[in-house]
């Protein structure tokens, strides 16, 4: 459960697998891009001579970040790479990049001269807000007829969406967002309501604020940076917020794409997702944030040779709950059709809703290190997956309605040295009894997959609760005959059975003599020193070694 950091091909002194020494020629990203870089432009929106008819240089610098991308993409054309070095402040626009074919292997960088400092955001400055007669309402014209968004093709009639759920207005005070309504009768301090029939947004500021000082800022602006068919890109310190794409989009896109690097990047408080990856290749991101989000934090599908590295994915969600939207589509993380994926120390806490979710065709994965507790539902899902799939050194804890582990039709699937606790219905659950049909969307072909081949090996799984199981097994033909179980410690409080495999409960005695697995493996009460926080270590009359504290 220790940091660990990449030094050379190791991690701390683990060797990384074989699929990840092939990506890592990829993985010089930040540096090798940059030796290819042959000219920088300056772009300072805070410099009262900065011009778009300017040169670019750190005396004249640009206005705007879509002007200097327009001349990197000429450059890049030319065989030049370009560094966009972006000075602190909000850049109230939205960039797009798009290739129409073959380009020089040469980068272009967007990195901010100060890391934090530089926000791209989708919302504007809205002033001279009228106080209405009599109340404490404030009231702006209101000039878009967005109406709620549409059911994604093939969602009508397998899942509900709240009108809630399918809006996309936000309003921010002082940075903090208001909360929407969706009547003027249920205004209350701190909440807004947009009517497109009168043309009128109307707020009540929060309690506590100074309405003359105050600074409202309204989302109007979506996809932030959308890049398609593109190479060799870097983004760098860069803050993304606010954007009003509605239910499945993202500030941040990337399609069809490769050799992209993300790097010390947030992605904030933006309507629906933070940043998505699709049909694209070489992918690294690391030491970023997609945080507090109205549906998914990271998103990914058809992607190939990807490393995560310390990244967070938390309190994402808060639009989907406010109309009980907490499955189908959303997580903190969620990547589909995965192949040579690595996620190191991945964080992913408090979102309501799931914590990760590999949803279905996913291969050659390894998840270390991560932490995922406290969502509402569930740590993990891994869905109908082939695998290989290994999750270690991990830290599953205090979730909250559903599992810890949740798979359905998973296989090939190792968890190893990680600590499962708390979760609120079992610690691991297995669904999925019969085969299910899944297209390999690399090959085409069709997949038949069980819930088959699964290895737990050196955990800690612990149930804080009687009612709680440690492992559910409602999809077991295939899950038993194929399961590999052993030097584990088990352990819940009270009388009840601890495991269940289809109707049947068993305490661990039976389940050893039943099953015939975790005859090495003990069923004792960890001692943690903090049961409501377990990485804090175990106290020295634990059954574990003292060198399991992290």
């Amino acid at each position: 459960m220790k940091d660990r950091s990449i030094t050379g091909k190791r991690i701390g002194s683990i060797c990384l697998p074989a699929l990840f020494l092939l990506m890592q020629p990829a993985y010089v990203p930040a540096q090798a891009v940059q030796e290819g870089v042959g000219k920088i432009i300056h772009v300072n929106i805070k410099d009262a001579h900065a011009s778009d008819q300017n040169p670019g240089t750190e005396r004249s610098p640009l206005r705007t970040i879509g002007k200097a991308a327009a001349a990197a993409q000429e450059n890049q054309k030319k065989g030049i790479g370009t560094k966009i070095l972006i000075h602190p402040g909000n850049y109230r626009e939205s960039v797009g990049l798009e290739s129409d074919g073959p380009v020089p292997d040469v980068p272009i960088v967007f990195e901010a001269s100060e890391t934090g400092g530089t926000v791209i955001s989708g919302s504007d400055i809205w002033e001279n807000w009228r106080r209405q007669p009599g109340s404490n309402v404030y009231q702006h014209p209101w000039p878009y007829t967005w109406a709620m968004a549409p059911y994604p093709v093939g969602w009508r009639g397998k899942v509900v969406l709240e009108p809630v759920v399918r809006r996309r207005e936000m309003v921010f005070v002082n940075g903090k967002p208001l909360d929407q309504v969706l009547s003027e009768a249920e205004l209350k301090a701190g909440s807004f309501y947009v009517s497109e029939e009168k043309k009128t947004v109307s707020m009540r500021y929060p309690n506590g604020v100074n309405i003359d000082d105050a600074v409202v800022e309204v989302a109007t602006r979506s996809n932030l940076f959308h890049a398609r068919g593109v190479k060799n890109i870097v983004l760098k310190g860069l803050t993304f917020q606010h954007d009003t794409n509605p239910i499945q989009g993202y500030a941040v896109t990337f399609v069809g794409s490769s050799k992209i690097t993300v790097d010390d990047c947030r992605f904030v408080r933006n309507n629906w997702g933070g940043l998505v990856f699709h049909a694209t290749q070489d992918v690294l991101v690391r030491n970023s944030q997609a945080n507090y989000n109205g549906g998914i934090g990271m998103g990914a599908w058809k992607v190939k040779k990807s490393l995560w590295d310390k990244n967070e994915t938390s309190y994402n969600n808060w639009r989907g709950v406010k109309g009980g939207f907490t499955g189908w589509a959303v997580a903190g993380l969620k990547h589909l059709a995965m192949r040579n994926a690595v996620y190191l120390r991945h964080r992913a806490i408090g979102n309501q809703t799931r914590g990760f979710w590999l949803d279905s065709d996913n291969a050659d994965i390894l998840i270390e290190d991560a932490q995922l507790c406290g969502n509402l539902t569930d740590g993990i899902f891994i869905e109908a997956s082939q695998g290989p799939i290994t999750v270690k050194d991990s830290l599953i804890c205090h979730n909250r309605t559903g599992d810890g582990i949740l798979t359905t039709n998973s296989a090939d699937v190792t968890l190893e040295n990680s600590i499962l606790y708390g979760n609120g219905r079992s610690q691991i659950r297995v669904t999925g009894n019969a085969e299910r049909s899944v297209p390999n969307r690399e090959t085409g072909e069709r997949m038949a997959l069980k819930a088959e081949r699964w290895t737990l090996t050196n955990n800690v799984i612990v149930a804080s609760r009687p009612d709680q199981l440690l492992l559910d097994i409602s999809g077991w033909r295939h899950f038993m005959d194929s399961l590999r179980s052993d030097k584990n410690l088990w352990y819940k409080p009270g009388k009840d059975p601890a495991f269940r495999i289809g109707s049947k409960a068993l305490g661990f005695t039976r389940w050893q003599s039943t099953t015939g697995r975790d005859l090495a493996s003990t069923f004792d009460d960890p001692r943690f020193k903090d049961p409501d926080n377990p990485r804090l270590g175990v106290l020295r009359e634990s059954p574990l070694p003292l060198s399991r504290n992290p």
